[in-house]
């Protein structure tokens, strides 16, 4: 069968490179197909990564076969926690449950508005956006490529060293680039690396708006030790009328530690 071999793959269950196949309809969430595995957190679950339903078929008939159509309800079959893509011949479409995603709660105005501004920001990244009653959801160009932490497997240190400066210099600068607002999670993992050493921010819909400087000052100064945390994230709370705003970060000894604010 003909294989698409420009737009490839790793999924998080296997060290070796998948190929998307051509005209064929993909989706990433955790596969219930594939042995559990145990992740980062020590927590038992189904593996995450690009797979072909194997059920569904109705449904199936409803995912995009365009950026400009929907899809129907692949994510109550299957667990995408409020949020489901799907690939196509190059092309990835985001979709976000409207009644599950947190940006329902954490945010101070909904995903659509979030897209106007990062359309804004990043002009040539999105291809397409809009919502139905259930979603909203954007479309851009997959890019193929690799997280630091498999890049880094078969290069010398000199090359991991100089890559995660690399890495450093590009957070901060995407960081200055969306001030006054401020991405809601600073993980590695979302850098891509790709064949040509070119980075890549993915997840960028996830940002908000904060006005504590000390916050953003803390943020800033702890991208340096990125390659630390699995995850560092800006969290909300709400006390009666007040909101308490808070860093949790999570980190690679899966310690979790609060910085309130």
């Amino acid at each position: 069968m003909y294989k698409n071999h420009s737009h490839w793959f790793y999924n998080e269950y296997s060290e070796t490179k998948g190929y998307f196949e051509k005209d064929a309809t993909y989706v990433m969430g955790s596969n219930i197909y594939l042995k559990k595995i145990k992740d980062l957190r020590e927590k038992i679950r189904h593996p995450r990564g690009w797979f072909i339903p194997k059920t569904a078929k109705k449904e199936i008939k409803n995912i995009p076969r365009s950026p400009i159509e929907h899809i129907s309800n692949l994510v109550n079959r299957f667990n995408f926690e409020g949020r489901l893509l799907i690939y196509k011949n190059g092309i990835v479409t985001k979709y976000f449950d409207k009644s599950k995603f947190w940006m329902a709660m954490d945010s101070k105005w909904n995903l659509s508005d979030q897209i106007k501004i990062l359309k804004k920001i990043y002009p040539d990244f999105i291809l397409n956006d809009g919502e139905t009653n259930g979603y909203f959801y954007y479309s851009y160009k997959y890019i193929p490529g690799e997280e630091f932490g498999r890049w880094k497997h078969d290069k010398t240190a000199k090359d991991q060293n100089e890559m995660y400066k690399k890495i450093v210099t590009f957070l901060k600068k995407e960081y200055e680039k969306f001030l006054p607002y401020c991405k809601k999670v600073y993980q590695i993992s979302d850098i891509i690396i790709d064949e040509n050493r070119n980075l890549h921010l993915i997840d960028r819909e996830e940002f908000v708006l904060v006005k504590d400087k000390n916050l953003l000052e803390f943020f800033y100064n702890n991208i340096e030790n990125i390659i630390d945390f699995i995850s560092m994230q800006i969290e909300f709370k709400q006390l009666g009328k007040k909101e308490e705003i808070y860093i949790k970060t999570h980190n690679n000894k899966n310690e979790t530690k609060i910085y309130k604010f």
